[in-house]
């Protein structure tokens, strides 16, 4: 008889993905949360407030607050989004009356900060080319106020918002050739941002461009020049005893991870997430701060993974659950329950079938999530999983049924392999349902026609099938 089916755990993966590639920003950092932060108490976030900053589209900081605020619930609340786009709208036709009031003015120093300010904007929204068009003539017109201090921080900003430009698009570009010329001219842009910070003696700005330098590295696979420039941000967020040093040793933990030094890794994981035990400069208790360890934990549980220590890993990710649940997007909590749930499984078949049960709930929660978000990827991972489930405690229909589901969105997204597995799956339960041999061996025949001919899943089906007799 075949082996049953092994789960889908390639989401692991996307867990340091996702977190190694943010631009322009050490790992953890999310927009949402350089708000929250800064906030007492998540109740600050009322309607109320919010209808009190709409009155006044002239605040800059309100409506950062407020664009903060629109990441992290345009989910939940369409009428809150469409509320702060119409806002945004209005910000945006304010900046460029005021862009053109200041140019007749001939105020360059008003230009400069309106024309980055639009800049990020014009970002935000996916107008790449108006983006780079504002962020260009910021650093050009800076350029021409030498004598001011202001006039050079403002050039620098421009300069590195290029690069994390630079970044963004090179992460969406297909065409390899096109994705590493405009990786290189971000880091050429980051460079030129480090050596202005240098001689402002900006040191905080200095090493978020050793960090950024880093990102770059990573995503281009040279890992040790990676490495080398988080090093170069480690040693100065240490000087300035800065948090931040925690988030460079968890992109440095990736780096090392990526080449297969686990135990390194988790050495590097364990070392930022003890530093910010040791600070003292910093709230414990904050949620940005849980947040921050909570990413540390959630590359641990990769590792931990990695290492074969099921066990670690659970308690983990079990711990950083809740601070994930109260601060994250729908996307990152389902990502945590999927690998928890991954982590159920692995501890059910170590002997501990209990874990099944617990490994049914959380995939149907998350299971529920990826239907919301539309991520209809994940809800075919998950319904394969529940699948998996269902077919270790012997509940063969519920198996079929849920396998039959994923290879619906399998076929949608034309994933052969994926159809090839869930087919399989089917006719392994098919099997142990009494007078259903015939339809057992259509869907292993079907699966042969879906699968690699090497493959592992292949040669056992063929095996199986030539048992009893019918290849």
């Amino acid at each position: 008889m075949l082996e049953q089916a092994a789960i889908i755990t390639s989401i692991f993966v996307a867990i340091v993905a996702n977190y190694a590639s943010d631009a322009g920003r050490a790992v953890v950092i999310d927009p949402v949360l350089k708000y929250i932060r800064d906030l007492k108490s998540k109740d600050n976030l009322t309607e109320d407030a919010i209808e009190s900053v709409i009155e006044d589209p002239n605040d800059e900081t309100k409506r950062k607050i407020l664009d903060n605020i629109l990441k992290k619930h345009i989910q939940s609340d369409p009428n809150l989004a469409r509320k702060i786009n119409k806002f945004n709208l209005e910000f945006q036709n304010h900046l460029e009356e005021k862009l053109e009031t200041a140019s007749k003015l001939g105020n360059c120093r008003d230009k400069c900060k309106i024309m980055i300010e639009l800049g990020d904007i014009y970002l935000e929204k996916g107008d790449y080319s108006r983006s780079l068009t504002m962020y260009t003539n910021a650093k050009e017109t800076c350029s021409k106020l030498y004598e001011l201090r202001q006039a050079w921080q403002w050039e620098a900003q421009a300069i590195i918002n290029i690069g994390k430009l630079y970044e963004i698009q090179s992460d969406i570009n297909s065409d390899e050739e096109g994705k590493i010329f405009m990786y290189k001219s971000a880091l050429e842009m980051y460079d030129k941002a480090q050596k202005i910070c240098c001689e402002l003696n900006d040191r905080d700005g200095e090493a978020q461009m050793f960090n950024n330098k880093g990102n770059i590295y990573s995503k281009i696979y040279k890992f040790n020049d990676a490495i080398h420039m988080y090093e170069s941000a480690r040693r100065i967020y240490h000087d300035i005893k800065d948090y931040r040093e925690s988030e460079v040793l968890m992109n440095m933990g990736i780096c090392l991870g990526e080449q297969g030094e686990w135990d390194s890794s988790l050495k590097k994981y364990n070392e930022g997430f003890d530093l910010i035990q040791q600070l003292d400069n910093i709230d414990k208790n904050s949620v940005y701060i849980n947040y921050v360890e909570s990413m540390i934990m959630l590359n641990m549980v990769f590792t931990y993974s990695k290492l074969g220590k099921s066990a670690e890993a659970l308690e983990k990710c079990e711990r950083c659950l809740p601070f994930i649940r109260e601060i994250s997007n729908k996307n990152q909590l389902s990502i945590v329950l999927c690998n928890i749930g991954n982590l159920y499984c692995q501890l059910a078949i170590d002997n501990n079938p209990e874990y099944w049960d617990k490994a049914l709930l959380t995939y149907r929660e998350c299971l529920d999530i990826s239907r919301d978000i539309r991520n209809r990827r994940l809800e075919s991972k998950i319904l394969f999983n529940l699948g998996y489930v269902y077919i270790n405690k012997q509940r063969w229909q519920n198996a079929i049924n849920n396998f039959e589901l994923s290879k619906e969105i399998f076929f949608g997204l034309g994933d052969a392999y994926r159809i090839g597995q869930a087919l399989m799956n089917i006719g392994i339960a098919y099997s142990k349902l009494e007078g259903q041999e015939e339809n057992a061996i259509c869907c292993l025949k079907s699966a042969l026609e879906f699968l690699p001919s090497d493959s592992i899943e292949c040669h056992r089906i063929k095996e199986w099938l030539k048992e009893i007799g019918v290849y």
